[in-house]
């Protein structure tokens, strides 16, 4: 038997599949930007990253930067977020507070959870990449894991390109180049994820720091 070569809208739908039918998700990572603007020396940024899912149960993302905590939570009734420069938010919109945390965070707020929940996020999902292509498989450099190279439209005219694990079609990686008025922003993350495991509850309390 001969196996088919998937397309790139293939690939992407059943990543969008497993993901909107997946009982728990988790994961941890790392977003890396650099940022160029007319300084001589373009800006590096580093958010450290994890999310716990429990379908019909709580959404929990967390993440770091420079000594900044920022917590967003969401159960069937609700969505909260706290974050260290803003303080306590609360709102029947999950969608308004992960706006919050896009730019910070170089989309990764959004894109995992939109996928998880798209009927609770707004925007686009990145499984509905604009005119996909395909590109040669990739390995990711963290556990050489070979991947699907999805390159494709997103929002606001960014091209993101997107690592998708051979052999799970989860999201390893993802990589965009965005374009301002006064500066660019080149960004990765890096995924490390886990689907349909038992999460903790330990790690899915709305527990933010209170001094």
């Amino acid at each position: 038997m001969i196996n088919k070569e998937l397309t790139a809208e293939e690939i992407l739908t059943t990543m969008g599949e497993l993901y909107a039918t997946c009982k728990t998700y988790s994961d941890s990572g790392v977003v890396e930007s650099t940022i160029y603007s007319d300084d001589d020396y373009p800006e590096v940024k580093r958010v450290n990253y994890k999310t716990a899912f429990k379908r019909n149960d709580r959404l929990r993302f967390e993440f770091h930067e420079e000594g900044c905590t920022a917590i967003l939570w969401a159960n069937q009734k609700s969505a909260k977020s706290f974050w260290q420069i803003r303080g306590l938010r609360e709102s029947k919109d999950l969608g308004d507070l992960i706006d919050e945390f896009t730019l910070t965070t170089c989309f990764s707020a959004h894109t995992v959870p939109k996928m998880l929940m798209s009927g609770e996020v707004i925007g686009m999902a990145v499984c509905d990449l604009v005119t996909p292509e395909k590109h040669p498989d990739e390995k990711v450099e963290a556990d050489g894991s070979v991947c699907y190279h999805i390159q494709g439209g997103f929002i606001q005219g960014t091209v993101l390109s997107l690592f998708i694990d051979k052999k799970t079609f989860l999201l390893r990686a993802v990589e965009s180049f965005q374009v301002y008025k006064d500066f660019e922003v080149k960004s990765q993350t890096l995924y490390h994820p886990v689907i349909n495991k038992p999460v903790d509850k330990s790690e899915l309390p709305f527990n933010y720091p209170r001094h």
